[in-house]
């Protein structure tokens, strides 16, 4: 192996969406009792934990936030409410929860944590002096000193232990620092890092190109249909940001992709593939591709009412539209790739790359997504138009005595 042990920063797990349980970052588990160590710097594991508990803290205040709202509207009464309210209560504390996804994650993935102490004080200060990596010469130094600490200590341990590691960060202080380590490498993209630790790498990228170019050419029916039909599930989950413009205060109250197809991307008629993980008969690549879809999202529209000091709901407004993307997926086969590859299955297909922002444009009041009682509200108004006409109709032939 190239390389004794992988180690990953901070803001690798973030760009990754800090999916612990899924994705890139569950492939780590590949790594437990593994030839290739993984080890994480104490100072990463306590920022992830301060993020993970944050942003459950995020999540648990606006589901609060939403149930005091759906009672104050009376959108949801008696036995319903208290479900509601139970749902709520049970939620764990954010920050014990976070413990427990991590520990599972490190135990999982059997990584070991390199203390902060490993680090003498000494040693960060004299980079932060000396202007050394990751200090930068100018700027707001005091923000690269967990960075330090973590590298010192990293650097620390692979001394004392005599083992090479790859980082995986793209931040450009650790790719510096990295320039200057004999015992520290950084690699930018974590598939590509695992592709470097695998033994049978080449192999295994020439045996999934042979089946992706077999399911292209139509030779896989099944396998192209489990694919797709993953593919079409997973990116209905994914998570983007729906911006749009309107005259009206409004909210994303939903959204989602719909698959319309997806074609491999190819390099100098090569697929693009990144081999991630191989294992006793299962085979995971990342797979680029270019995918279609049709983006749609509900969004809330409410007025601000200067009488009652509050935004007052106006109904709701509906968009969508067709989006073209390139992305990846991670493709996890199941079988001897050097067999028939009709004995070879699709365990698993996962979008892990897509669209983050999708732009709806203006959108404004729609009567066809407004609240449930908008319909008998028409037929109200209706009716009572209605009954005025008659009772005009009936006072007009009394006056001319023909009632």
């Amino acid at each position: 192996m190239p390389y004794d042990a992988l180690t990953i920063d901070t803001s690798s797990f973030m760009r990754l969406g800090l999916n612990l349980e899924t994705g890139l970052l569950a492939q780590l588990s590949q790594f437990h009792d593994g030839p290739t160590a993984l080890i994480l710097s104490e100072i990463v594991t306590r920022e992830i934990l301060k993020h993970l508990a944050e942003n459950g803290r995020k999540a648990r205040d606006s589901a609060l936030a939403a149930l005091d709202r759906i009672e104050q509207l009376l959108l949801v009464e008696g036995g319903g409410l208290e479900h509601a309210k139970a749902a709520a209560a049970a939620m764990g504390d954010s920050r014990a929860v976070a413990r427990q996804r991590l520990t599972t994650f490190v135990e999982t993935c059997g990584a070991e944590t390199i203390p902060a102490a490993l680090c003498s004080t000494d040693d960060v200060l004299k980079l932060y002096f000396n202007s050394a990596q990751p200090f930068e010469a100018s700027g707001t130094k005091k923000h690269e000193f967990p960075d330090a600490i973590a590298l010192l200590s990293l650097e620390k341990w692979a001394a004392d232990n005599q083992k090479t590691i790859l980082a995986i960060s793209a931040d450009k202080g650790w790719a510096a620092y990295a320039e200057t380590s004999d015992r520290i490498d950084v690699e930018a993209d974590l598939a590509k890092a695992l592709e470097i630790v695998q033994e049978h790498a080449e192999t295994a990228e020439s045996a999934v190109a042979n089946y992706l170019s077999l399911i292209e050419t139509g030779k896989l029916p099944d396998a192209a249909s489990d694919i797709e039909h993953q593919l079409r599930s997973s990116l209905a989950a994914w998570d983007y940001h729906a911006e749009a413009h309107s005259d009206f205060y409004f909210e994303v109250e939903t959204w989602e992709l719909d698959l319309d197809n997806y074609v491999l991307l190819k390099s100098d008629n090569d697929f693009n593939i990144t081999i991630v993980r191989v294992g006793s008969g299962v085979t995971v690549a990342r797979v680029a591709a270019k995918f279609t879809a049709r983006a749609k999202a509900d969004f809330s529209l409410s007025n601000w009412d200067s009488y009652d000091k509050d935004y007052v709901s106006l109904g709701r407004s509906g968009a969508s539209r067709e989006v073209v993307f390139e992305g990846a997926f991670l493709l996890s086969l199941k079988g001897d790739l050097a067999e028939d590859p009709e004995e070879i299955y699709v365990d698993r297909a996962e979008v892990v790359d897509a669209i983050d922002e999708v732009d709806f444009g203006e959108i404004g009041l729609d009567p066809s997504f407004y609240d449930d009682d908008y319909a008998d509200y028409e037929a109200f108004k209706a009716e009572d138009a209605k009954a005025d006409l008659e009772a005009e109709i009936a006072a007009n032939l009394a006056h001319f005595g023909m009632d």
